[in-house]
């Protein structure tokens, strides 16, 4: 099931939408992990993978001003963006196993193990933005395809990354992480 959270944002003859497609079927994995200091003291973390879309719009328009809840008249045209990413977010677990503030975040906004696939699509149409509905939704829908096919790679590629992150602060002789995996 997905959630759509819309934003207008009006700029002169201009409206931009700003569309934030909040997808419970969107894929996450998490992953405890801890880290060894040369002194035998130890941290433990909580790592945290998810992905998002994001979707925007705006109205290239010569003609009739957007109003709230209804886009310009766009003789100029329109033009999209969807952009997808996989961001991951590290947390300091405490004794008492409660998530602190995240420590770290890192995003990713293509599979770095295949650079070929970005998780972006830029798009412009001569008609107006909403007579463009069916084209921003399949490229929404695109996206979401590849951010689900390329998750699993890219959260194996980040484990590495993020342990080799750790191994190079001062001080720090082990990092091991526990099995983790999807979230449902």
């Amino acid at each position: 099931m997905s959630r759509i959270l819309p934003l207008t944002v009006l700029i002169g003859f201009a409206a931009c939408v700003v569309v934030v497609a909040v997808a419970d079927d969107l894929p996450k994995s998490e992953r405890d992990f801890s880290v060894t200091y040369k002194d035998g003291a130890e941290e433990s973390y909580h790592a945290r993978w998810s992905a998002s879309v994001v979707r925007g719009s705006e109205s290239l328009s010569n003609g009739d001003p957007a109003k709230p809840g209804r886009a310009a008249s766009a003789k100029g045209g329109c033009r999209w963006t969807v952009q997808g990413e996989i961001a991951r977010k590290v947390y300091l677990k405490n004794r008492q196993g409660q998530f602190l503030e995240a420590s770290s975040t890192t995003v990713y906004h293509n599979d770095p193990t295949k650079r070929e696939t970005d998780f972006i699509i830029r798009s412009s149409d001569p008609g107006a933005c909403d007579s463009t509905t069916k084209r921003q939704e399949a490229d929404v829908a695109s996206i979401t395809s590849r951010l689900a096919a390329a998750f699993e790679s890219v959260v194996a590629f980040d484990t590495k990354v993020l342990t080799q992150e750790r191994l190079r602060q001062p001080g720090v002789t082990d990092v091991r992480m526990e099995t983790g995996g999807p979230v449902k």
